[in-house]
């Protein structure tokens, strides 16, 4: 098998089984608003922090992802110091709109 392929292969899987947990939260989750679970299970979804530790992970992520887009997009001779700057910058941005949205819902 070519390596070419691996990588939309790969990202795609990630995609699916991203939406997989995110539906099986939310499975979870209703099962337990309408009382269909034993009180026990209930401590689990007690605190909801780990959702925001998880958006503010998933945004610096996504934008060092980015990063590494734009840096390929300059002249070869500045790939290096662009994609470290572009690293900073986009994941000190993603830090930053994570703070204001947090600060929104509290």
């Amino acid at each position: 098998m070519d390596a070419g392929i691996l990588v939309p292969i790969s990202f795609f899987a990630a995609v699916i089984y991203i939406i997989h947990i995110i539906t099986s939260y939310k499975l979870r989750r209703r099962l337990i608003e309408n009382k269909m679970v034993d009180e026990n299970t209930h401590y689990l979804f007690q605190n909801d922090s780990g959702r925001g530790v998880a958006l503010k992970w998933g945004m610096v992520l996504i934008s060092i992802g980015v990063a590494i887009i734009v840096s390929q997009l300059v002249p070869a001779r500045y790939e290096e110091i662009a994609l470290g700057s572009a690293i900073f910058l986009f994941s000190g941005l993603a830090l930053i709109l994570y703070y204001f949205l947090a600060r929104e819902k509290s």
